[in-house]
């Protein structure tokens, strides 16, 4: 088994989505002349800069930033949980969706398995900045892109809206 142990184990460094799109590769920290080992694609949109947190032996990711479909215009604040089941190495998109924007939370697990999450982007106004930047192209209309990122990213921190609610998963 490619990640045998996997579950009962608190020693693998796991990486992937963002850049790596739905690829994620585990590290046995035990045994690191093994090398990076190919987990099961991920399901669903694949997130950037998701929150995610281990509970129960199964890894979590919440929100992130994607494409909610492959022809999507822009990418959005995804609203998706998903769970991998190392014993079987699969991943399922969950039937909830996340209350509030995660993108650039933090998640922590508390010792009796519950996940609590801290921050994320307001979801509303990260999605309209995201569609309107996508909609120039940079190349043709450099001027008027960098004023929609300046605008964007010069704004006053309480006008981003941050989520302030500490949630429980």
């Amino acid at each position: 088994d490619r990640v045998a142990g996997l579950h009962s184990r608190s020693d693998w460094l796991i990486v992937g989505l963002g850049s790596a799109g739905v690829k994620v590769f585990a590290l046995d920290l035990n045994n690191k002349a093994a090398g990076w080992q190919a987990l099961a694609d991920f399901v669903g949109p694949a997130p950037s800069d998701p929150a995610t947190a281990v509970s129960g032996g199964a890894l979590y990711v919440f929100s992130g930033a994607g494409n909610a479909a492959p022809d999507a215009a822009s990418a959005i604040v995804l609203n998706t949980v998903s769970r991998y089941d190392p014993k079987a190495d699969s991943w399922h998109v969950l039937d909830t969706t996340a209350p509030v924007g995660l993108l650039g939370a933090s998640a922590v697990t508390l010792a009796d398995g519950r996940i609590v999450f801290f921050g994320g982007y307001n979801k509303r106004l990260f999605d309209k900045y995201l569609a309107d930047v996508t909609a120039i192209d940079k190349s043709i209309d450099p001027d008027r892109w960098h004023a929609v990122v300046s605008a964007f990213m010069g704004m006053a921190p309480q006008d981003y809206h941050w989520n302030d609610r500490v949630l429980v998963y």
